[in-house]
């Protein structure tokens, strides 16, 4: 079924009613300045630990991440590893003209499915109100291939113009249940569009 999204006029192929279609990022929901030095110290207030802002250019992303995680970013993808070696902050980026973020998310959320089968959907797709971007996101959990724990897996979904970024956090169950307030405030406070004229 066809729908608008409410905030442009383009019908979009619904994927689920929570999910909208517009690949846009409208200006007028977005703060004109962000302030990066309050990010950290509300983050350190918070946590009771440092933040670390990375810029990627590739992705035209500011992302915060917990002291203590090494990079290991190459040319095809960001990714900082957690002090345990088995907790990671990836994203991943793809360029296609005209897909909407419903359609992006419609795909990768697919892509998990097929190519995932070892993992369950423990939360449905979802909007996530980000600090200058809206994207959609799920959780799964589940024993990834030569692990012997259980592993939560946070996908979001996000539109940039024809840029599509698939940003992830992985990490053993338990830690990232006692840590899903943390990787949920990075998400929506310290994951940034740098550049919002795409």
């Amino acid at each position: 079924a066809l729908w608008n999204c409410g905030e442009c006029a383009r019908p979009t192929l619904a994927v689920s009613p929570l999910w909208f279609g517009c690949s846009a990022i409208d200006g007028k929901f977005m703060p004109n300045t962000i302030d990066l030095k309050k990010i950290k110290a509300e983050f350190k207030l918070r946590f009771s630990s440092d933040l670390q802002l990375v810029r990627d250019p590739r992705f035209g992303l500011i992302v915060g991440i917990p002291a203590g995680w090494e990079d290991g970013c190459n040319q095809d993808l960001f990714q900082f590893c957690g002090p345990d070696s088995k907790s990671y902050i990836t994203a991943s980026t793809y360029f296609i003209d005209g897909l909407p973020l419903a359609g992006w998310a419609k795909i990768r959320f697919e892509i998990v499915e097929q190519k995932m089968p070892y993992l369950k959907i423990v939360d449905e797709p979802h909007y996530v109100n980000g600090a200058n971007w809206v994207g959609v996101a799920a959780e799964y959990e589940g024993v990834f291939p030569d692990n012997t724990y259980a592993s939560g897996y946070l996908v979001l979904c996000l539109c940039h113009g024809n840029q599509l970024i698939s940003f992830t956090i992985t990490s053993p169950l338990q830690e990232y249940k006692m840590n899903l307030e943390m990787y949920d405030w990075l998400i929506q406070t310290a994951l940034i569009f740098e550049n919002l004229e795409a």
